[in-house]
């Protein structure tokens, strides 16, 4: 290691993703550039998460609020590949975004996170994938990596009617 006057020197690493192993010590996959879109309320929650993402090679689209998810998905249109929604959402709720995004684009997949998901579980049945708060970031990115492998090829057709409302 080289020193200077004010100044440290490090090796370059190429990707931190490289260094990232699930719980059983399996490499994570990494992605494709694909465009993921984020809804989470807590700042710093959603920072970390998209760290995470961002690290693996996923594209994310970062949204706070339930209304925002309106201008996220009709901004990203066809390039939006999953969703992955936080339940307790300020403006309009997570279950309110997921019927709106099941009406205008069934077919993408979206991952549920939150705290209390037993209380939703029925409402929400077969249309996303529940992931209960606290998580491991591993198994986020295990389910990313299953959802993005299990989804329709090809572009999402987007008609306008993504909008989430308030509940």
């Amino acid at each position: 290691m080289l020193f200077m006057r004010d100044s440290i020197v490090l090796p370059r690493i190429d990707s931190p993703a490289a260094d990232m192993t699930g719980p059983a010590g399996d490499e994570l996959i990494e992605g494709h550039g694909e465009t993921i879109i984020l809804v989470e309320d807590d700042r710093q929650v959603r920072a970390v998460i998209a760290s995470m993402l961002e690290a693996l090679r996923y594209n994310v689209v970062q949204v706070a609020d339930g209304q925002a998810v309106d201008g996220a998905l009709g901004l990203h249109k066809s390039s939006v590949r999953l969703v992955i929604l936080d339940m307790d959402l300020p403006k309009a709720s997570g279950l309110a975004c997921l019927r709106r995004i099941r009406k205008g684009r069934p077919a993408i997949p979206v991952i549920v996170i939150g705290g209390l998901l037993d209380r939703h579980q029925d409402e929400i049945k077969d249309d996303a994938v529940l992931l209960p708060k606290p998580f491991p970031m591993s198994k986020l990115a295990s389910l990313v990596n299953r959802s993005l492998a299990d989804a329709p090829s090809g572009e999402q057709t987007d008609d306008g009617t993504d909008k989430c409302t308030p509940s």
